[in-house]
């Protein structure tokens, strides 16, 4: 059991994602430790910087339907989670965001916005720890929102290779089993 876990090593990185890499129109999937999708999928948006929080991409629902659902999955669980909405023409309530916390239902929270379409909000759910997925839905603002600045932290799993010496340690220790057995034949 020791050498097993001997062999794993977690290292804490963060990602912020902002989607200034990829081209307007492009479809995502997986960036880094989260993997976006919707009812209808998910693309880039370019509008010149007005609803982004750095740069000029944003993202939303595929088909210009931007009251469609957005999903975010972790395939690491994360910490520290915040990311901007923009576009929203009406203050107060804008969508819900179901949070779910190592692959469970936690909580429902309220995404927010404050009236003005050319600002971003920040959205805040670094109160959650161990978060596996959200799910924005219910979008109520007329002309729907767009998403941007997804930032958070997670452990990074990686393999650590086992010194010179272990595979001669195991190869002496299933010889003295072996030579163990032979003397118990013997006997």
């Amino acid at each position: 059991m020791a050498a097993a876990a001997a062999g794993i090593q977690a290292n804490a990185a963060t990602q912020t994602i902002d989607f200034e890499g990829l081209p307007a129109g492009s479809a995502i999937g997986t960036i880094g430790n989260a993997t976006f999708s919707g009812d209808d999928g998910i693309i880039v948006y370019d509008f010149g910087g007005d609803y982004a929080s750095s740069g000029v991409n944003t993202i939303a629902p595929n088909g210009g339907n931007f009251n469609g659902n957005v999903y975010v999955d972790f395939a690491s669980h994360v910490n520290g989670l915040t990311f901007y909405s923009g576009g929203d023409d009406d203050a107060g309530f804008q969508a819900s965001i179901n949070v779910f916390v190592s692959g469970a239902f936690a909580a429902l929270v309220e995404l927010t916005g404050d009236g003005n379409f050319g600002t971003v909000d920040f959205q805040d759910l670094s109160t959650f720890s161990n978060v596996s997925r959200i799910e924005i839905f219910n979008v109520t603002d007329g002309a729907g929102l767009v998403y941007d600045g997804f930032s958070f932290s997670y452990d990074e799993i990686t393999p650590v290779p086992l010194p010179a010496s272990a595979p001669l340690l195991i190869a002496g220790v299933f010889g003295l089993g072996a030579l163990r057995m032979r003397l118990r034949a013997k006997a």
